[in-house]
């Protein structure tokens, strides 16, 4: 069977107020011909199917749009969705038991019991032909529970044990139902893993930590031993550290100038018995970004070497030159272009005003964990004293987006 492997489509999201609707409809339409063409029988979609856990309605109609297009295809059986750490459980789960009826199949909270998340595929004849170890993301309080007098070292060894104890017993539950057949188990997961060999992580994935340095990074080696596991969160398409049946599918879109140089694709398992032979689709780029850097004349230079076609733009103004209103220049060099700005990063000016008066700093270009430092750096907070408290203020603002999660 052949099956297709995406993730991190982040529908209703927005580029400086811009949305994305456009290229999100055209990858889905993409995504569908692709299906068709090459007779795909099943797709994963590993989590953050929505940017937001309140997604928009235009969204929202996009999503089961797509789903009741692929159901209707004619060599497709199958369709695995876990949610992502940016979707609302309840949400995805909400509409899951109708959805079934079409074969697909939506886990959005983590089961109480990891073999409820083991989903059994047939074949047209009905017989069993893959089992899927349906993992959602998984948060805290599924994985663990709190004690007091806990050090944040403990809490983090308690969610990776407990992380690892759950793919295990979904994985058992898994072989259980395989017993002596030749039936291919693959994994699915939205979480930032490594390997404790080597924590290289690939730079640009568009994914902000929620910790600092190792933290809520899950060790490969404590997966089970899946004949592939679909993996979300990153956006660059990547092997971890060259296993070939642990992949990130990565972002469907650019989703910040961070990716705009990425060619993103999607992944196509083929199993001959439980062997997968993998390989990639290649996007079409559907909204092209840029980043130009330089002086004022460099980039009116490279302006002028943009492609016919409408390209979003972030530029870096790094030119020592003080321009008044830099914005209205360089949108009169857009003129008679497609082009647009998006945003503007003026290097001259931000030197100017760090070096008057750092608080004068402007918010937008700084996020939550930035400001964070900037209050330990103005109450003079000694070196020593700033790990506990980074690793206090992250903990605090994940169980804030998790209650978040929750109520939603």
């Amino acid at each position: 069977m052949l099956i297709f492997h995406t993730a991190d489509w982040h529908l209703g999201a927005q580029l400086a107020n811009r949305r994305r609707a456009p290229e999100h409809q055209a990858f889905l339409r993409w995504l569908l011909q692709q299906i068709a063409n090459h007779q795909a029988n099943a797709l994963i979609i590993a989590g953050d199917v929505f940017d937001t856990t309140t997604p928009p309605t235009y969204a929202q109609e996009t999503y089961f749009h797509f789903l009741s297009q692929l159901a209707d295809l004619p060599h497709f059986r199958h369709a695995i969705i876990v949610a992502g750490n940016h979707d609302s459980p309840s949400f995805l789960d909400a509409p899951a038991p109708m959805l079934s009826h079409l074969n697909i199949h939506v886990i959005g909270s983590a089961k109480a019991n990891p073999a409820d998340e083991v989903i059994v595929l047939k074949n047209e004849f009905g017989e069993d032909e893959l089992i899927v170890c349906a993992v959602p993301y998984l948060r805290e309080r599924d994985v663990r529970t709190s004690q007091a007098g806990e050090s944040q070292s403990d809490k983090n060894q308690k969610v990776i044990q407990g992380t690892a104890k759950h793919y295990a017993e979904t994985f058992q539950a898994a072989c259980a139902i395989r017993g002596e057949r030749q039936i291919p188990i693959i994994g699915t997961g939205h979480l930032f893993c490594t390997s404790t060999k080597n924590s290289h992580i690939e730079q640009g994935d568009g994914v902000r930590e929620l910790y600092v340095g190792t933290l809520n990074r899950f060790p490969v080696e404590l997966f089970p031993a899946f004949d592939y596991l679909a993996l979300g969160h990153l956006h660059i398409p990547q092997n971890i550290h060259s296993n070939q049946l642990i992949r990130y599918s990565g972002s469907p879109i650019q989703m910040g100038f961070g990716e705009c140089t990425q060619q993103k694709s999607i992944t196509t398992i083929q199993f001959e018995r439980t062997t997968p032979k993998l390989d990639t689709l290649s996007i079409p780029v559907f909204q092209r970004l840029a980043k130009l850097s330089g002086c004022l004349k460099e980039i009116q230079q490279q302006i002028a070497d943009l492609p016919d076609e409408c390209v979003w733009l972030e530029i870096h103004y790094t030119g020592a030159e003080h321009i008044a209103d830099l914005r209205t220049t360089l949108e009169s060099c857009l003129k008679n272009t497609p082009h647009y700005i998006l945003k503007i990063r003026n290097h001259h000016q931000r030197e100017h005003t760090l070096s008057q008066q750092n608080e004068t700093e402007s918010l937008e270009n700084l996020d939550i964990y930035q400001v964070f430092e900037r209050c330990l750096d103005a109450n003079h907070i000694p070196l020593e004293q700033r790990p506990e408290l980074q690793h206090r203020y992250h903990d605090a603002v994940k169980t804030y987006q998790e209650s978040e999660f929750h109520q939603s």
